[in-house]
């Protein structure tokens, strides 16, 4: 394989580098049903990787207008996942810190750029810190726009100081490539909670099953 022409990746984090979007559905999901709302797993799918303004939006519409919703789905979810945290660790996708390491080893650099806060970040680097295979962090508190708007990938780009065509975006949701490729950088897809559909193929240029994938590109 000839040289890497990526110099930089840009990973988002809940589902791609944790496996913590599965806690996501399923906490919110029971919270709903309490609150008295069907809403569908496929519903709850749709909001993965939207940043906070959005995902508000989002469940006002699909709930027909209730603007209480999403705070306390959210709340709870934030509730749950610390304590499951606490109890059995912080849940890792399968090959995060081998790709992590890999490229660190290969002088790429690696940035993030999630929807989550940086108290939330804060807490997960408390139980296991990945911090120092960083080269920059970028949360959805750096912007006024979350995914799919294109405004976190554009600030990673910023602090990154590349030229697009050489960084690539490694996402798990529709709403995380979205944002990647009205940005027009390169995309890959890591199937997670969300599965790939063929009307969506365009906003991916690679699809892998899992992390180890990517050393076939990198």
């Amino acid at each position: 394989m000839g040289e890497c022409m990526f110099k930089a990746v840009i990973f988002d984090l809940d589902g791609v580098l944790l496996d913590s979007e599965r806690l996501n559905v399923r906490y919110k999901s029971s919270l709903a049903k309490q609150l008295g709302y069907n809403i569908t797993k496929k519903q709850f799918q749709k909001s993965l990787g939207l940043g906070k303004k959005e995902a508000t939006q989002y469940y006002i519409d699909i709930t027909g207008g209730d603007d209480t919703i999403y705070p306390k789905l959210s709340k709870y979810r934030r509730e749950q996942t610390r304590k499951y945290i606490e109890r059995y660790g912080l849940p890792m996708k399968k090959y995060a810190l081998e790709i992590l390491k890999y490229l660190h080893e290969k002088g790429i650099k690696v940035a993030l750029a999630t929807s989550s806060s940086y108290e939330l970040l804060n807490f997960y680097f408390s139980h296991l810190d990945f911090s120092p295979l960083l080269d920059v962090i970028v949360s959805n508190d750096d912007v006024k726009k979350g995914k799919p708007n294109p405004d976190i990938f554009l600030k990673a780009l910023e602090k990154l100081e590349m030229n697009r065509e050489n960084v690539c975006v490694v996402e798990d949701s529709i709403n995380g490539l979205i944002a990647a490729k009205t940005c027009k950088l390169h995309t890959i897809f890591i199937e997670d909670q969300w599965k790939m559909t063929k009307e969506n193929e365009i906003y991916a240029d690679y699809s892998f099953k899992d992390l180890l994938s990517l050393k076939n590109i990198l």
